[in-house]
């Protein structure tokens, strides 16, 4: 279906980049979709903007060298300090990915505070219920 979808309108090609870069990241392949999306990211427009920081943040905080995961995990924060109000779930999921980031960069100070910061602010979202779900888990 979405090789069906052109990108007639600067909306619709947005959201097919943005749908494009995700597959990308779920085939744990980031490449040229992703790698467009990052530079198109802080120009886009409406909630195509907070998608793509989203997958961009995602996508470089996976990344194996410090400085792009930093990166990514300044993209995730972003989601919190500009889309809390309107968008809480995907601000939660930005501070989660951040900690998860954090610990991979062993900086767990930094990645307990965030998770204080999820269970006190976005109790009700799921990643407030993740996070719950995995202390009780255990390591």
């Amino acid at each position: 279906m979405l090789k069906s979808i052109r990108g007639a309108t600067a909306e619709t090609a947005s959201w097919r980049s943005i749908v494009l870069a995700q597959q990308e990241l779920q085939a744990n392949a980031p490449g040229p979709h992703v790698a467009a999306l990052r530079l198109a990211a802080n120009s886009l427009q409406g909630p195509a903007r907070p998608a793509a920081l989203y997958l961009v943040g995602l996508a470089d905080a996976q990344m194996a060298d410090e400085a792009s995961c930093r990166d990514g995990i300044l993209n995730l924060l972003r989601l919190p300090a500009e889309y809390s109000r309107t968008q809480p779930e995907l601000a939660a999921a930005g501070l989660y990915h951040a900690a998860a980031a954090l610990d991979k960069l062993k900086d767990a100070g930094s990645a307990v505070a965030i998770r204080h910061e999820i269970a006190k602010n976005y109790a009700s979202t799921e990643y407030a219920d993740r996070l719950e779900s995995e202390s009780k888990s255990g390591p």
